[in-house]
């Protein structure tokens, strides 16, 4: 039961990390999109 709610945990902090990274892109790729146009 330990090892589930560790990987548990990985897989949260993870997916928390993968969104953070995207919300930090997501400014630059709008402002690259804007400046193409």
């Amino acid at each position: 039961m330990g090892w589930s709610a560790q990987n548990n945990n990985l897989t949260i902090v993870r997916r928390s990390a993968s969104h953070a990274v995207l919300d930090a892109l997501r400014p630059i790729f709008s402002a690259r999109r804007s400046a193409n146009l």
